[in-house]
């Protein structure tokens, strides 16, 4: 049995193609044995009318929200021993899962997904362009990954294995279960098959880009011996590395502080970002703080049936 566990806020007429999307793939591929859940995150728009409307079982969070704990809500009263897990602002295509599904209707590999497309709009929802989020084509060969994404299907069992997401994490829950899986022998496999169309907005991290720090550093501290983990967070935070070698550095000599400045120069030459020469180094320094200080507690799950 099938699981399909859709998650959404105020997502309007993007809920309405996912569910819709849903139903498709459901005649198209002949899916029988399914059931679809819906779990709001206090929705103030008809978000929980229209999951009613497809057949859905909506569950409500009175608690706590972020992602999830809207998956978990979904994983504990799913049935199926497929969870397929969507977000509310994608839409869905059929002819993937006759490819993924063996003749008796279990996964051919038990953490799954494929590529979609993100269709970015401005601030006003008016489209502006469509771009590949990883990178494949179809007709390539499939690729082994650590990160999901909202959309990805995994068997039930593997799910309470692994003790579902981490609810302290509003940022990066899916990354986080995503090298958890890959620890234990099972890292995600991301088939080269179109699956969905993402439809988002484009803006920049703003008021979010503390957050993104702060959640940043609680993957660091969870994941510091993944070597999958520590490698991209080099390539990806290099000033920073090079900030917590050189304090260690600066007990020897202060001087070593100056290597530190230096990257910083680099990488506002690369990125032309003169106005901004500060922003890296502040940064920083709110990373490192909340790789010591940084201690969220876990949400507990508090929702209902409605």
């Amino acid at each position: 049995m099938i699981s399909f566990i859709v998650i959404g806020r105020n997502e309007g007429w993007r809920l309405k193609k996912c569910l819709q999307s849903i139903t498709t793939i459901i005649n198209q591929d002949k899916i029988i044995d399914y059931e679809i859940i819906y779990v709001d995150s206090q929705s103030s728009d008809n978000s929980v009318e229209l999951a009613k409307q497809y057949g859905a079982k909506v569950f409500l969070i009175t608690g706590e929200c972020n992602a999830a704990i809207a998956r978990n809500i979904g994983a504990k009263e799913a049935m199926g021993d497929i969870l397929f897990f969507i977000d509310g602002d994608m839409e869905l295509f059929s002819g993937f899962l006759p490819k993924v599904l063996t003749q008796d209707g279990r996964l051919e590999y038990p953490f799954i997904s494929g590529i979609f497309n993100d269709v970015v709009h401005d601030l006003d929802w008016n489209y502006l362009y469509t771009s590949r989020r990883h990178k494949l084509q179809e007709g390539d060969e499939d690729a082994v990954q650590t990160t999901t994404g909202g959309l990805f299907m995994i068997e039930h069992s593997l799910w309470n294995q692994v003790k579902g997401l981490d609810t302290r994490l509003k940022i990066g829950e899916d990354y986080d279960i995503g090298l958890r899986l890959t620890k234990l022998g099972f890292p995600l496999h991301r088939k080269a098959t179109l699956l969905a169309n993402h439809y988002t907005r484009q803006c920049s991290l703003g008021k979010d880009h503390i957050n993104y720090v702060k959640y940043t550093a609680l993957l660091l501290r969870k994941h510091w011996n993944n070597r999958n983990y520590l490698k991209i967070f080099i390539m990806q935070q290099y000033t920073t590395t090079v900030l917590l070698i050189t304090v260690i550095l600066s007990l020897i000599s202060i001087w070593f502080l100056g290597l530190y400045v230096l990257v910083c120069i680099y990488k506002n030459i690369k990125q032309d970002n003169w106005k901004r020469m500060w922003t890296p180094i502040a940064r920083d320094i709110v990373l490192i703080w909340a790789l010591l200080c940084f201690r969220p507690s876990k949400h507990k799950l508090k929702y209902k049936l409605v």
